[in-house]
């Protein structure tokens, strides 16, 4: 089915070029569409009209319909029903400067609009971050099941590991397809609290044994083996045995009080 020609009812500043628009996705509310007034009140002819138009609307950039009856009687499809049912539908715009809007079209591209800006200064922010060397962790959703996210833990590892000459590494992103998203939200629902994950980084940072510091118990197939961010967060175990002490450096052992030539004192 051809595109409809309504561009030739409108002026050349109002309507957007073919290409702009062709693509165009609108998000629906099935809910609201079957349920909520004035939708549930419309029978399915009204509503494929209003939905057409509003379509049509949306494909020609929300430049404004026609207030003309004529001319939405053939582009809703209802031909001369328009003239007895068609009010109700038109009901659902409302004018300005000679052509008809929605405010439901109006919001959803607004809508688009934000989505717009903020992946460009997203995409500002990782160019800027490219140029410097690193590259930003992406903006991840919150995770329903935590108020910490995957993303926030992968910051947290990177700011202890900056403060320790990021001797095991950065994270360099968590995307939400990968397996370490996925460990991360079991490790999260753990331990949902950052402050013992900050802990635990900065128990790992200060072990020899983790940092590949030391080398007493070490196989020679793992000489050279140092913890890892994503080592930590793969299971439940590595983050438990740190937090519990396990890679703890040993303590200097000294003489008991009383032993050796203070035991006169």
């Amino acid at each position: 089915m051809t595109r409809p020609n309504l561009c030739q009812l409108l002026s050349d500043d109002d309507s957007e070029s073919t290409d702009m628009v062709a693509k165009r996705r609108l998000d629906i509310a099935v809910h609201d569409w079957l349920y909520l007034e004035p939708y549930a009140k419309m029978d399915a002819r009204q509503l494929g009209a209003y939905l057409r138009l509003c379509m049509i609307l949306a494909d020609l950039g929300n430049c404004g319909l026609p207030a003309d009856d004529k001319v939405l009687a053939s582009l809703s499809q209802m031909g001369d029903a328009w003239y007895v049912d068609g009010r109700k539908v038109r009901d659902l715009f409302y004018e300005k400067a000679g052509k008809l809007y929605s405010g439901w079209v109006d919001a959803r591209f607004a809508k688009e609009e934000n989505w717009r800006q903020k992946s460009a200064a997203g995409g500002q922010r990782s160019r800027k971050a490219g140029e410097q060397g690193t590259l930003a962790l992406p903006d991840i959703p919150p995770d329903v099941d935590s108020p910490f996210t995957p993303a926030d833990l992968g910051r947290l590892w990177n700011e202890v590991s900056a403060a320790n000459d990021n001797l095991l590494g950065k994270v360099i992103g968590v995307p939400a397809s990968s397996a370490r998203y996925k460990h991360i939200r079991c490790r999260l629902k753990e331990h949902p609290d950052r402050q013992w994950w900050r802990m635990c980084f900065e128990a790992v940072f200060a072990s020899d044994f983790l940092c590949g510091r030391a080398v007493k118990g070490r196989s020679a197939k793992h000489k050279n083996w140092k913890a890892s961010f994503v080592w930590l967060v793969k299971s439940p175990d590595p983050s438990l045995n740190v937090m519990e002490g396990k890679y703890d450096n040993e303590k200097p052992k000294t003489s008991p009080v009383g032993a050796g030539s203070f035991g006169s004192l």
